[in-house]
């Protein structure tokens, strides 16, 4: 739903002129959104969360959540590749704008105080085309690595996985990679939206500025303690989104399009 990225773009300016044109475009594509989804005989929504954005629209087809799946066969035979303590990582198209804001707002409003408390802590951003505003987001135990040729090997030199969006839409596939590697990960609500996780389960849960400094300052307290979120989340993929089990879900959908256009 490309619309809302760009309502939840909109919430988080300050400029004005920015605002209105953001708004602008919103509904301009909610417009364009519900007259294209009505051309089919049915969708496929990543989530449920956009689901109901769909029924909200006004679109009258039908509607069936299918998420984002991955082959667990290469994680499960993936190369081991020693992990980095007391390293964050972040992972994710730079050329994307959530993606870009989530990393500028981590640096200026977190990693000030983070790397304050813990004097060890490194940060590492990566991304394809990355734009010279993130790299100018580099300092000192800040790396910014740009395009990375392997980003399973990437996700297992570093320790804890962030996700700190503010503004997005639909799943995030990074998470779901990094939870099959079976990585801590730590997320806002909107970076973690349509994936069925549980704060302090199988991943940490942050959104405001008090949350994410309290909840890493405790996780590279006692990395021991976590343990068990990674390998929670490893199960939640394998059960809920390998490529087995969605590919079921597509199949059941097509044949009740099927059944409902032969009716």
């Amino acid at each position: 739903m490309e619309y809302v990225i760009w309502e939840r773009l909109a919430e988080n300016k300050t400029n004005p002129i920015k605002k209105f044109l953001y708004n602008d475009m919103v509904k301009k594509l909610r417009v364009l959104e519900k007259d294209y989804y009505n051309k089919f005989d049915g969708i496929a929504s990543i989530t449920y969360d956009d689901g109901e954005r769909l029924r909200a629209l006004g679109i009258n087809k039908s509607i069936k959540v299918v998420p984002f799946g991955v082959g667990i066969e290469k994680f499960l035979h993936k190369e081991e590749v020693p992990k980095k303590p007391f390293t964050i990582f972040m992972l994710g198209s730079l050329d994307w704008r959530p993606n870009q804001e989530a990393a500028i707002w981590f640096v200026e409003n977190i990693w000030p105080e983070l790397s304050k408390e813990i004097p060890q802590l490194e940060l590492h951003i990566a991304g394809k085309n990355t734009p010279p505003k993130i790299y100018k987001l580099k300092q000192d135990r800040v790396f910014i690595h740009g395009f990375i040729e392997d980003s399973l090997k990437f996700m297992q030199e570093y320790d804890l996985m962030a996700v700190p969006l503010l503004s997005g839409g639909g799943m995030r596939v990074k998470i779901i990679e990094g939870m099959a590697l079976h990585k801590a990960i730590i997320s806002s609500a909107i970076g973690a939206e349509g994936i069925m996780c549980e704060d302090e389960k199988n991943i940490l849960l942050a959104n405001t500025k008090e949350e994410w400094i309290g909840k890493i300052k405790n996780y590279f307290k006692d990395p021991e303690r976590y343990r068990n979120l990674g390998n929670n989340a490893g199960r939640l993929v394998e059960n809920t989104y390998s490529n087995q089990v969605v590919t079921r879900t597509f199949i059941d959908f097509y044949k009740q399009l099927i059944i409902k256009r032969k009716a």
